[in-house]
């Protein structure tokens, strides 16, 4: 069954269910084609699109991580420029553009595409003193970077 409204905070707020965000994914201009395509493959298959639109991919403590693919509940370019532009807003909020941000890559599987869409966000977003984008094959060296940016 499907959720269209939930309470946050014990606030009534207005939350899209999950068939209606599978559905504005499908027909908004701001998804490329591809994605497009990739969920026309999996209309009809209420379980897929569930998994995928159910709710939000979380940011842990490992980071944003999850299975690539289209979805709000899927790592993607979109899931990653919401996060991008959710820490921006924080950095602003905290006073902290000055600091800078290091944004890296490494070996994973479109690690390279998720940060070429993240630094334009982030720079877009706030007025950064720097933004570094660097490639790395290993973590380490971009918990490195972040030290030589700040």
């Amino acid at each position: 069954m499907e959720k269209s409204c939930s309470r946050k905070g014990g606030k009534e707020g207005i939350e899209m269910s999950y068939h209606k965000k599978y559905e504005q994914w499908c027909t908004d201009p701001i998804f490329d084609e591809a994605t497009k395509a990739e969920l026309r493959k999996i209309g009809g298959d209420e379980k897929e699109i569930e998994d995928r639109f159910y709710k939000d991919l979380s940011f842990g403590t490992g980071g944003l991580r999850g299975v690539i693919g289209a979805g709000t509940n899927r790592m993607n370019v979109y899931t990653v420029t919401k996060a991008t532009q959710g820490l921006a807003n924080y950095i602003k909020k905290q006073n902290g553009e000055e600091r800078g941000v290091a944004i890296a890559f490494d070996s994973r599987n479109k690690s390279v595409e998720f940060s070429e869409k993240a630094a334009p966000t982030a720079s877009g977003r706030i007025a950064l003193r720097r933004c570094v984008r660097l490639r790395s094959f290993l973590s380490p060296f971009g918990s490195f970077a972040v030290l030589r940016v700040s």
